[in-house]
């Protein structure tokens, strides 16, 4: 499927997927043979790709995906950060090539010609649902920082730091060529009917309908909820192209070649 602006003075083909979680058996040989067609010049993965503190287990893919694309662009979902009891690499923002061409990036803003990605995991702000959350998401005994496991206000507060780069970055670019790229849902629009009332939504939903009305990007790349979408909010696209968990007999609504043009 091809999603495109209006208009077309200059047009850049944007391939885009998520939740490939590749630290998965299953996953990695599905992706490995051929999950993944290349359509465009470069590659956005929104999130949940492999694991930050082993992704040499990833070596084969990155190859290919230094192989097929001019850049690819990877923005860590919360699973990516899973293990990492080093902290080394930070989770509030990071730029680390793992090829030349292929880079994992977080509250960075890229600018290719006359398009700006901007790219930040996001995360998602939680209120009501603290106890629950703590408890019931594998996050909060996986993720290390500061050489403790988070919590929700942790998680919070780089939230909160996601909001205000995304604020100041949207700002100062031009809205018809700007695509965002995060790993939490930005609107409830785009929510899967199963988390609509879970007493862990606010694990996946990060609310950006204030962002988004006040500064229109065309597109909106997201992940984290294993259900692709593509929903129009105003003068935004917000699309996914999600792979998630691959196991016998499940139908699974990925498209191979997921592009946007800009």
């Amino acid at each position: 499927m091809l999603f495109r602006t209006e208009q077309r003075s200059f047009v850049m083909r944007l391939q885009y997927a998520s939740d490939l979680h590749l630290e998965i058996p299953a996953n990695r040989d599905f992706v490995l043979a051929g999950a993944l067609e290349p359509a465009a010049e470069y590659l956005l993965l929104a999130g949940d790709i492999s694991l930050l503190s082993d992704w040499h287990k990833a070596d084969a893919f990155w190859d290919w995906c230094a192989r097929s694309f001019q850049h690819t662009w990877i923005v860590p979902g919360n699973h990516d950060y899973h293990a990492d009891r080093s902290n080394l690499l930070g989770l509030a923002s990071l730029q680390v090539p793992v090829r030349p061409n292929v880079t994992y990036a977080n509250n960075v803003c890229v600018h290719v010609e006359e398009v700006s990605l901007v790219l930040t995991t996001l995360w998602s702000a939680i209120t009501l649902q603290k106890t629950e959350i703590e408890e019931e998401v594998v996050d909060y005994r996986q993720i290390y920082f500061d050489g403790k496991t988070i919590s929700t206000e942790i998680v919070n507060r780089l939230h909160s730091e996601s909001r205000a780069f995304l604020a100041r970055t949207l700002q100062m670019c031009n809205p018809n060529k700007t695509v965002v790229v995060t790993h939490y849902v930005p609107v409830p629009q785009a929510t899967p009917e199963r988390y609509v009332n879970s007493p862990v939504r606010e694990a996946f939903i990060a609310d950006c309908c204030d962002l988004i009305d006040a500064y229109q990007p065309a597109f909106w790349i997201h992940g984290h909820s294993h259900v692709s979408g593509n929903v129009q909010y105003g003068r935004t696209r917000i699309v996914s192209n999600q792979l998630g968990t691959v196991r016998p007999g499940k139908e699974l609504n990925f498209n191979p070649k997921a592009v946007i043009e800009v």
